[in-house]
């Protein structure tokens, strides 16, 4: 026999799930070391997640129709934190892993910033290399200098 909710209960159930899925992926930024600081906060007009930098970041358990009211609410938060950038974090059904949840940014926000962090690599990558060609042409040098130097006093 199946027992018919109330929508009292529907509603608790729903928040529960919805706070478990909030502490859950505060907890997968701290222990993967994305964001150390991240923490679950329960206050109103920001963000679900804070301590994620310049990032608002609102989570979800709705279904994928609810998103864009979602989104727009992840920017109202962000707004009233000073920031630009934000996104919304849903929760993936099957898993119990928030690292395998959906990221959902606009389009103006994630190519920027993608775009940002590739140019971040190609910087770090050339100067990594230039590091090691001067490092090799100094040792190389240095190597012929002290070679020479035996040469003379043999000479």
């Amino acid at each position: 026999m199946t027992t018919m909710r109330s929508p009292q209960q529907i509603g608790r159930a729903n928040r529960r799930i919805g706070k478990s899925w909030q502490l859950d992926a505060a907890e997968c930024l701290r222990v993967r070391g994305w964001w150390p600081n991240a923490s679950y906060e329960v206050r109103n007009n920001i963000s679900d997640i804070l301590g994620t930098g310049d990032l608002a970041i609102e989570t979800t358990t709705e279904k994928w129709e609810m998103l864009v009211t979602k989104l727009a609410q992840a920017e109202r938060d962000a707004k009233q934190r000073g920031l630009t950038d934000f996104c919304v974090w849903k929760r993936r059904r099957g898993t119990t892993d928030p690292s395998r949840g959906f990221v959902v940014f606009e389009a103006r926000i994630v190519f920027p910033l993608l775009a940002r962090l590739q140019e971040l690599e190609r910087v770090l990558m050339d100067t990594a290399a230039e590091y090691d060609r001067g490092y090799r042409n100094g040792h190389a040098a240095a190597t012929r200098d002290r070679i020479a130097d035996k040469r003379e006093a043999v000479l």
